[in-house]
């Protein structure tokens, strides 16, 4: 019997397999710092090539050196572009090519944020300068440090909207103020304006946090469906709050949805409700539309698309001008102060009666900027074949903000339709954003006296065509049709918005994306493998029905990380499927059930202690039952992890391997083996338990396979 077992083994040298801690030596494990040390890289510049490697033996010399050999070897214009991202590509423009391009999408955009700004202050509750302001000082810097080419800085319909639910109820007499712009209590509306910049300046401060401390990547963490609905839900109120500026309607600002629809419900019955309004409304809505429509339908047309917020402008006021229509109770905007903004920041310290409240509006337009304005960036980035930076977007929209704040401004985010119309422009550097702020400026200096006669029911129509591309319920469809789950988040999500408000819907909205990420973490598909027919592949048997799996062994695979948050339900769901009846008192399966379990790891990114413990306690369970457990395809990180905390010698060296097909070979032999059956059991980790452990499962003394590598097991050739 031992000269067989000697000439088995010595045919198997042909197929000596590397041992999986053969090709992870000790001297060479990764360590905490080595393992992150490509993270403290980003936190200099961009290294040199030629700057030296890390040293082992000093590290702390060695990144000391690489900081001073960067600092070094960079000029002072190359630091200037570190700091300023505008110094970086301005030398590189292109000015014959492109200069062009962006002069005309910088007119385009001025033309259309013009109407829109003083149309989404009025959404916020502020006077229509603060729009225009907002697109001013802000687009200027963003300009000069965001990473985007095509994304259209300035006020937002969505960040007006939570700026007004947020606001309305922290300045007492701000909700009897329907017209900012010739408000019923001057001293609450001066009071809301100064919250409104305070939240801008707060906003920034957040923005240069989450710059500083790196957090761009949170924004991945939101996913569509949630930012859909929410952005749905918004725009359902946004049009809701536009209604009563249709039909001629004076209603307080802090009521819900449903109030306001009831409000104006009995009002339209008591017949309060002025259907010249009405008309004139409709009129200009209709006007936006086709010109939107034909825009986007006709190629010849395109120019159409940007101009249609200023034509109506002109419309509305030569009506309503020539006609003298305010004289017969068409609401206009009234006497709107002209000029060059003015310096805010006395108004940084004027102390505030709920700070907290003001703290959390300044939260919310940050997430809900955040959202808009990388989700915007990264979708035009990937249209024009470029990167962005979320650091970078995040430290431009923070600095934008707080120039904003000092110049009168409320906060500022990413548009999604004037970014569209950039785009679609041809615009090809943050250049546009120049442009089109200067033209912004023009307008404020000297045509300011014409906006007075702008009647609301036209900004009420702007707003409204704005917001109905934020409608979108093309999106619920197609969740829908493609994943039910998605679509239940997506609806939770814009009906929470619509019924509990903007702040609690966002709030559910976040809360319902970060239980999608912990529920596909905490349960991980657990798959169950088997070999392809005339191959040594393994796969999901529910996925390919061919795949053929073998008697008394069971491959099975875990699709995730298995750490503290899903390691219980890998050990529930092993010991639920495998270890059944009086296995936990230590009795032995029969011979025609499970004798090996192979956990294949090849999914497996990263261990932590639990997952460990895990790990360790899954190999228990399955020795009280008698079933053998085996490990395979880790990577080197898992390895380490599992070596430090001794799982390796506890669950033996021979019983991990590389291959899955390896560890269903050493199974296969070890259960064909005619001797009495001995799964793997807990051991000191000694190599000669090793040994032992594995001469008893296959019967070949210890001398034999001192000559072979003890840490894999030796693969027989194909027949």
């Amino acid at each position: 019997m031992q000269s067989s077992a000697r000439r088995s083994l010595g045919s198997r040298t042909e197929r000596l397999l590397l041992p999986v801690f053969e090709q992870t030596p000790q001297q060479q494990r990764s360590s905490f710092f080595r393992d992150h040390r490509h993270r403290l890289r980003h936190t200099v510049p961009s290294s040199q090539p030629d700057l030296p490697a890390f040293d082992s033996r000093n590290r702390i010399t060695a990144l000391l050196d690489r900081l001073r050999m960067t600092v070094c070897t960079r000029s002072l214009w190359d630091w200037l572009a570190v700091l300023v991202p505008l110094a970086g590509w301005l030398p590189r423009y292109k000015w014959r090519s492109r200069l062009w391009a962006d002069l005309i999408a910088g007119m385009t955009i001025g033309v259309m944020v013009i109407p829109q700004a003083i149309s989404y202050a009025n959404l916020a509750g502020l006077p229509s300068r603060y729009g225009l302001h907002a697109a001013f000082v802000p687009v200027f810097i963003y300009a000069i440090w965001g990473s985007s080419r095509q994304l259209a800085v300035g006020p937002t319909a969505i960040t007006s909207l939570i700026l007004s639910n947020g606001l309305v109820d922290l300045i007492p007499g701000a909700e009897d103020n329907e017209d900012p712009n010739m408000p019923y209590d001057p001293g609450a509306q001066y009071a809301y304006n100064s919250v409104a910049i305070q939240v801008s300046l707060l906003a920034g401060l957040m923005y240069l946090a989450g710059a500083s401390l790196r957090l761009g990547f949170l924004s991945n963490f939101l996913s569509h469906s949630v930012i859909s609905g929410f952005t749905t839900g918004s725009a359902v109120i946004i049009f809701v709050s536009q209604l009563k500026f249709f039909l001629g309607i004076s209603l307080h600002r802090h009521w819900h949805v449903y109030t306001s629809l009831y409000h104006l419900a009995v009002r339209i019955l008591h017949g309060e409700a002025d259907w010249r309004e009405a008309a004139l409304g409709a009129a200009w809505l209709f006007i936006l539309l086709t010109m939107k429509h034909l825009g986007k339908t006709r190629r010849n047309w395109k120019w159409l698309r940007p101009l249609g917020p200023l034509t109506v402008t002109f419309l509305a006021i030569g009506l309503v001008w020539g006609f003298d229509l305010a004289a017969d109770g068409i609401k206009v905007v009234g006497r709107v102060k002209g000029g060059l903004p003015d310096v805010s920041i006395c108004r940084w310290i004027q102390p505030v009666a709920d700070m907290a409240d003001m703290t959390t509006t300044a939260a919310l337009v940050t997430i809900v900027g955040l959202m808009e304005s990388i989700a915007v960036a990264k979708s035009l980035a990937d249209k024009n074949s470029y990167d962005i930076n979320t650091n970078q977007e995040l430290a431009g929209l923070g600095l934008a903000n707080i120039a904003g704040a000092a110049f009168s401004a409320y906060p500022v985010a990413g548009s999604f339709s004037r970014s569209a119309v950039a785009n679609d422009s041809g615009a090809k550097s943050g250049l546009f954003g120049i442009f089109s702020a200067a033209l912004v400026g023009v307008v404020m200096t000297y045509l300011m006296p014409l906006i007075q006669h702008m009647p609301l029911n036209a900004l009420a129509a702007i707003i409204t065509s704005g917001v109905l591309g934020l409608f979108d319920y093309h999106e619920g469809f197609y969740l829908f049709k493609v994943n039910k789950l998605d679509w239940l988040v997506w609806m939770t999500s814009a009906i929470s918005t619509v019924c509990l408000g903007v702040q609690v819907g966002l709030a559910i909205s976040i809360g319902l994306a970060l239980l999608l990420v912990i529920y596909e973490s905490a349960f991980p598909r657990i798959s169950v493998l088997g070999c392809l027919p005339q191959t040594t592949i393994y796969r999901n048997v529910a996925q390919y029905p061919t795949a053929r799996t073998e008697d008394g062994l069971v491959v099975l695979r875990v699709d995730a990380p298995i750490y503290f948050a899903n390691v219980q339900h890998v050990r529930d769901h092993i010991r639920k499927d495998y270890c059944t009846g009086d296995c936990e008192k230590g009795d032995l399966m029969p011979p025609s059930s499970i004798r090996y379990l192979i956990l294949d790891c090849s999914s497996v990114t990263h261990i932590d202690a639990a997952g460990v413990r895990g790990l360790a306690g899954i190999q228990g369970s399955l020795v009280k039952c008698g079933i053998g457990f085996c490990l395979c395809n880790p990577s080197q990180d898992v390895v380490t992890i599992m070596d430090r905390a001794g799982l390796t010698d506890q669950l033996g060296k021979d019983h991990i391997f590389v291959e899955v097909q390896d560890a269903v070979d050493f199974c296969r032999e070890a259960m064909a083996t005619p001797r009495s059956f001995s799964p793997t059991s807990p051991s000191t980790g000694s190599q000669l338990e090793g040994q032992e452990a594995l001469r008893r499962t296959l019967s070949v003394p210890v001398q034999h396979l001192a000559r072979l590598p003890m840490n894999g097991y030796v693969r027989p050739p194909p027949i």
